[in-house]
C-alpha cells in the first residue's frame, strides 16, 4: 500500500480550499493523520485525506501523513507532502486596448485569494485619459479622451486582519480615430450611387471633405455624414483621399486614400 500524491496544489491566501490525498493498495475505508510538521495555519487535514479549510499566512509548509487500512492485521504508509500557500494576485494577463473617444470595454480587474470586500486604486503611472477605476469592484470604464500608450500600476487589498495585497502592472494602448472604410462598391455612368464611410472611435458631429485627388463628376461627399452619393457621368477610375475631423477637444481627424472604378 502507498500513498500516490507527491504533490498538492498551491492554495491561494485567504481562499476555501479542499485538497483529496490518493492511495493505492489495502483495504478500505482507510483512516488519515498528519504525523510529522504542521499544515499551513488555517488548513487540516481529514480522516478520510482530505487537506481542506481556509489558510491564513502566505508560505511554504512540509508535513508527513500517514493513512491505514482496514485489514487486519493493518497496513500503513506514510509520505512527506509540501503545500505552498501563495499570496493574493491579480490574474488578468493584459487588458484590451482602446479607441480614443470611443467607449472603453469595459474590464474587471480579478484575483486569487483573498477575503471580503476589496478596495482598488492606481498607486503609478496613471490609466488613459477619461477613463476611471472603480475602488469597489475593480471595474475599468470610461470614455479615453487622449491617443498614446497609458502604463499604470494597479494595487487590491482585501478584508482581512492584516491585510492581503497584490499589485501589477499594465498598459494600454488608445488607438488614433480612423476611417474605417477601406474600399469602395463600383459604381455605374448614370446610375445613383450612395456608399457611407465608417470611423473607429471619434466624438460626434464629424466633418468630412476631399483633400485629395476628386471623386468622379456627378458624384459628391456629404461634409456632415460621410456619404459620396449622386450618379457619376463619366466611366473611369478615380482615386482620391478623404479626411475626417471631429468634435473632440483636442480634435481628431484622419485620412484614407479610396479608389472608385465607374463602370460604362
Amino acid at each position: 500500500m502507498g500513498i500516490t500524491t507527491t504533490a498538492l496544489p498551491d492554495a491561494p491566501v485567504a481562499r476555501a480550499y479542499s485538497a483529496p490525498l490518493a492511495v493505492f493498495g489495502g483495504t478500505g475505508p482507510y483512516s488519515w493523520s498528519l504525523v510529522d510538521g504542521s499544515l499551513p495555519a488555517g488548513l487540516h487535514l481529514t480522516a478520510g485525506g482530505t487537506v481542506t479549510g481556509t489558510p491564513t499566512v502566505v508560505g511554504t509548509s512540509t508535513f508527513t501523513v500517514r493513512v491505514r487500512d482496514s485489514s487486519s492485521p493493518k497496513n500503513s504508509a506514510t509520505h512527506t507532502v509540501t503545500l505552498t500557500v501563495v499570496p493574493m494576485a491579480i490574474t488578468n494577463s493584459d487588458l484590451p486596448d482602446g479607441v480614443v473617444q470611443k467607449a472603453y470595454p469595459t474590464t474587471t480587474l480579478t484575483v486569487s485569494g483573498g477575503a471580503g470586500s476589496r478596495t482598488w486604486s492606481v498607486v503609478d503611472g496613471s490609466l488613459p485619459t477619461g477613463m476611471k477605476l472603480s475602488p469597489t469592484f475593480g471595474t475599468l470604464s470610461g470614455t479615453p479622451t487622449a491617443t498614446g500608450s497609458f502604463t499604470f500600476t494597479v494595487h487590491v487589498s482585501d478584508g482581512s486582519n492584516p491585510a492581503n495585497e497584490a499589485t501589477k502592472q499594465f498598459t494600454i494602448v488608445i488607438a488614433p480615430m480612423s476611417i474605417v472604410t477601406t474600399s469602395l462598391p463600383d459604381a455605374k455612368v448614370k446610375s445613383t450611387y450612395s456608399q457611407t464611410l465608417t470611423l473607429n472611435g471619434g466624438k460626434k458631429a464629424f466633418t468630412w471633405t476631399v483633400t485629395s485627388g476628386a471623386l468622379p463628376a456627378g458624384l459628391h461627399l456629404t461634409a456632415g455624414t460621410g456619404t459620396i452619393s449622386g450618379a457619376p457621368k463619366t466611366a473611369g477610375t478615380y482615386t482620391f483621399t478623404v479626411h475626417v475631423t471631429d468634435s473632440g477637444t483636442p480634435t481628431n481627424s484622419a485620412d484614407q486614400t479610396l479608389t472608385l472604378v465607374v463602370d460604362p
